[in-house]
């Protein structure tokens, strides 16, 4: 949204995905959320899916660790190997 010069404004906030299903159910609004809880969600529900395919729809992913050297070597090994599939 910021590359269109504007921002997006949020007027309801719900803690969960369930809460967000059931407001967007509820014709209350739209919900942003991931794929995957939004079809376990859609079986319990009247909510259709519309899947975004726009550029600013897709979410950059991060690793944060306080130190990679202090991980456990799984930690680690598991770090590189998401990294060397990107």
């Amino acid at each position: 949204m910021a590359q269109l010069g504007r921002s997006l404004q949020l007027r309801i906030q719900v803690g969960s995905y369930d809460a967000m299903c059931r407001m967007v159910e509820a014709g209350v609004g739209i919900g942003v959320l991931p794929e995957m809880a939004a079809r376990r969600h859609a079986r319990s529900t009247r909510i259709r899916i519309v899947q975004l395919l726009d550029e600013w729809a897709t979410r950059e992913l991060r690793i944060c660790v306080r130190s990679q050297s202090e991980l456990p070597v799984f930690a680690r090994e598991l770090i590189e190997f998401i990294l060397q599939s990107d």
